[in-house]
């Protein structure tokens, strides 16, 4: 007997970091939660931190809610990196950073981070 998960509407995007930069350009939501990471091959070693935006316009540093923290995720080449519910939710547009808001680590060549959308559960 098999079992049936029920369908989610997911989207996939990529969040580009330029030669030199720490920060991807912006990428919309569409409403959707941001599920899970994808890392490229070739990565200049640093985590994963965000800026969120409802406008499109004003981005803020995402930190968690209960505390003065980063919303950080930790990465590595060649990763698919499950996103914990509701990490950044209400954003509809979001920018990938690598490195913190402190900490910034530009990276040695263009970066492609897959980000992977759905419906919240």
């Amino acid at each position: 007997m098999s079992s049936r998960v029920p369908s989610r509407d997911t989207r996939t995007e990529t969040a580009v970091i330029a030669n030199g930069a720490s920060l991807s350009g912006a990428v919309g939501t569409g409403g959707l939660e941001l599920a899970a990471i994808i890392t490229p091959a070739a990565w200049t070693s640093a985590d994963l931190t965000f800026q969120a935006s409802h406008d499109n316009t004003n981005f803020y540093n995402c930190y968690i809610s209960s505390a003065d923290t980063e919303v950080t995720i930790q990465a590595d080449t060649s990763r698919f990196i499950t996103v914990p519910a509701g990490t950044l939710s209400g954003a509809s547009f979001v920018k990938v950073r690598s490195g913190t808001a402190a900490s910034a680590v530009n990276q040695g060549a263009a970066r492609n981070v897959v980000l992977i959308f759905r419906t919240a559960a």
